[in-house]
């Protein structure tokens, strides 16, 4: 300590530097003796633990718990054993009065289907004992009734079904034919898919309900099927043979939109409709897809016609009934097509004076329906052939206004009053739907026609500028042949044709092809 009293030092300052270097090394004596168990308050408290017995060092405490932890953890590993199940129980209950006090390994408990194991003082669920996914078929709609359920494309909407126009009179029986054909509380007529069975839901109507079973107009309907009713739902089904049907409601029920007709059986993938958005072919790009989705890409960019909006207008040849080509083109290209054609129509209205019964009238069906066919994209009329068979006294030709008068006076009950009638409510209400005529077939027989009203038509069109298919002249069936009337007519029960209505081989063979390639370039 001599350092810390140099030469000349007093005595009273070396004594406070030697007290003040013993203050310095008896801290620090302190501070190692503390650190080995024998000062420092921290420490010993770190040393006593929750029993209340010290241990003689820290680590020794360290060292205790350490084994303590580890002899813990290996003895649950053991309880559990290997985590195969020792055993199978129906409620947590029945596990615990079988082993009140515990036991080795892990047991499944059906009732909540957990596993459980003795934790030392109670059976302790471990989780979920081997979760199972959802087996194949399980999920079924009445599981899913969270979810909107997919509806039929077939809901009978009015705007995009093949409506007829007439009330129904009849109470009591099914109605007669010429109510069946032009009726306005009818639903439309529906093909036979070949499944045969139907549901039909109709929601607010009665149990008044009519359905026949077709075969071919204007033969009229061969059958008459009573359904099963049940608060608003019918079944029925359709005898084999019969091409479609038709169905009749009473006055009281007109919500058409919201009928859902399902067949119950084969059902056909037609419900969806697959769009393609592309502007450029090199935008073009197919995902993984069906060879039918293939199709409607290729057909929305290459077919004018696909998916388009087409409007009939016309007689017994254009009605859809008989699968004429205002059936087949709409399905073959997925149009929405709308039908106002009604066997036996005329394009003129009847003279005045005259007494017979008028059955109808394309004119007045034109002047009816053309407001609502505003957006169509295509709308055809046809006409003339019973104007023809009708004959000159009842059904006169009349004449052609000046080829510059477009808004003079007309007398409709003239073939050419009427007709331009047609063409002036069409061109002036549709503006720009691309609207056309087609002639009918040749008929050797229907003289009138071929000499007056074909001709008239003609002229008409050419007057107005609205393009026309002459199938008259181009059609390919000339019934004047046997052959080609037996074949390609409608044949009556002696095997002859008709001379007028073509058979279905006459439509798809000969005059569907034509008039699809000529809407093509309207």
């Amino acid at each position: 300590m001599a350092d810390l009293i140099p030469a000349g030092t007093s005595l009273n300052a070396g004594r406070s530097a030697i007290n003040q270097k013993v203050a310095d090394i008896d801290r620090r004596m302190d501070n190692v003796i503390g650190q080995t168990g024998n000062s420092n308050s921290e420490i010993v408290d770190a040393r006593l633990p929750a029993s209340g017995t010290a241990f003689a060092t820290l680590k020794k405490r360290l060292d205790t718990e350490n084994k303590d932890v580890r002899s813990y953890i290996d003895d649950r590993i053991s309880t559990i054993g290997n985590a195969s199940p020792k055993g199978a129980y129906a409620t947590v209950a029945a596990l615990q009065a079988a082993f009140p006090t515990g036991t080795t390994g892990i047991y499944v408990v059906s009732d909540d289907g957990k596993w459980y194991y003795w934790s030392g003082s109670t059976w302790t669920s471990g989780g979920q004992y081997q979760s199972s996914g959802i087996a194949n078929g399980a999920v079924t709609p009445e599981k899913t009734d969270f979810a909107e359920r997919y509806k039929s494309a077939n809901l009978l909407n009015p705007a995009l079904v093949l409506m007829k126009t007439k009330p129904v009179t009849t109470t009591g029986a099914a109605p007669d034919q010429t109510e069946a054909q032009n009726s306005n509380n009818t639903l439309p007529y529906l093909v036979n898919t070949g499944s045969n069975t139907y549901i039909l839901s109709l929601p607010g109507a009665s149990s008044s309900l009519y359905i026949r079973a077709a075969v071919y107009l204007p033969s009229g309907y061969s059958t008459n099927i009573v359904p099963t009713y049940n608060n608003g739902v019918f079944n029925f089904t359709i005898p084999g043979g019969y091409t479609g049907f038709r169905i009749f409601t009473d006055s009281s029920f007109t919500d058409y939109a919201n009928a859902d007709l399902m067949v119950s059986s084969n059902w056909k993938g037609t419900h969806e409709q697959y769009g393609l958005e592309t502007n450029t072919i090199k935008n073009l790009k197919l995902p993984p897809v069906k060879s039918s989705d293939i199709d409607a890409s290729i057909n929305k960019l290459f077919n004018p016609l696909y998916a388009k909006k087409i409007a009939w207008f016309g007689d017994s040849i254009t009605d859809v009934i008989n699968k004429t080509w205002a059936y087949h083109i709409p399905l073959v290209n997925n149009m929405d097509s709308i039908s106002y054609a009604v066997a036996g129509s005329a394009i003129s209205y009847l003279p005045s004076g005259q007494t017979t019964t008028e059955t109808n009238c394309i004119t007045k069906a034109i002047e009816t329906y053309a407001s609502s066919l505003v957006g169509r994209d295509y709308i055809i009329f046809s006409g003339g052939f019973n104007d023809g068979a009708r004959g000159e006294s009842l059904y006169p030709t009349g004449t052609l206004t000046d080829v510059i008068d477009f808004t003079g006076a007309l007398d409709k009950n003239t073939f050419y009053g009427a007709l331009e009638q047609c063409c002036r409510i069409l061109l002036k209400t549709c503006l720009g739907s691309k609207i056309g005529f087609i002639i009918t077939p040749n008929n050797p027989d229907n003289t009138y026609f071929r000499t007056k009203k074909r001709p008239a038509i003609i002229a008409t069109l050419e007057k107005y500028s609205i393009p026309y298919i002459d199938l008259f002249k181009e059609g390919g069936l000339t019934p004047g042949i046997t052959e080609v009337n037996n074949g390609g007519y409608f044949q009556s029960t002696n095997g002859v044709g008709d001379k007028t209505h073509p058979s279905e081989l006459g439509y798809t063979t000969y005059l569907n092809p034509k008039v699809t390639a000529w809407l093509k370039t309207l």
